[in-house]
């Protein structure tokens, strides 16, 4: 089954992880959920984004037991139609139509979510990122910096935060933790939950954490 898990991460916050490994056609074929979304599926020509859109609906129709629509604001940010007071993040890692897409739901306000492949390439691009105060010295402190930055990003999406303008404070890299990011641009700091597998590292971030 292409879900992995669905985790209660607090009470009322919800992650869910799907595993993709389908093509378009046998999503639509294995889940039924997905069958009002079939016509706006075939808008996209992108195999990839099309995965993205069907796996987005199919993770959320298993976390909530019924189809709702996803929707964007001017700014990408995700919302659901016609479910108020219930926030959603979402991300994905794709590479020739596999990977996983993960879901964060949360009724206490906003939320942040971020997905990456493990991969030596950050290594090239750490001048891109990682701040000169900051402390990344192994290629797993380097992507959870990434990570945890991206997922600070859609927290505060109305900021538009370069990586720069975010500081990451020292943390333990381990199979689970947190990391302390500060806005440097709105001021005030973000605590990050990080989950570390041997493909993947995932990152999240809900008001409920902050309190």
């Amino acid at each position: 089954m292409p879900l992995v898990k669905i985790q209660e991460l607090e009470p009322d916050v919800k992650l869910a992880l799907w595993r993709v490994e389908e093509t378009p056609e046998e999503m639509m074929d294995k889940y039924s959920c997905l069958s009002s979304f079939k016509s706006d599926a075939e808008v996209f020509k992108s195999g990839a984004r099309k995965m993205e859109y069907l796996v987005e609906r199919a993770l959320l129709h298993s976390l909530l037991n019924k189809d709702i629509d996803i929707l964007h604001e001017e700014s990408g940010k995700p919302y659901l139609d016609g479910e108020n007071g219930l926030e959603i993040s979402i991300s994905h890692t794709l590479r020739k139509g596999k990977g996983f897409v993960a879901i964060v739901l949360s009724r206490h306000g906003r939320s942040g979510i971020d997905i990456e492949y493990q991969s030596d390439r950050i290594n090239k691009i750490v001048d891109k990122f990682i701040r000169e105060d900051e402390k990344a010295s192994t290629t797993i402190e380097r992507l959870i910096i990434w990570s945890a930055k991206e997922t600070v990003y859609k927290y505060f999406h109305e900021q538009d935060l370069q990586y720069f303008e975010m500081r990451c404070l020292p943390f333990v890299p381990m199979d689970k933790g947190t990391v302390v990011v500060e806005n440097l641009k709105g001021g005030g700091d973000l605590t990050v939950g990080f989950i570390l597998d041997n493909e993947y590292i995932l990152t999240y971030a809900v008001n409920v954490m902050q309190k």
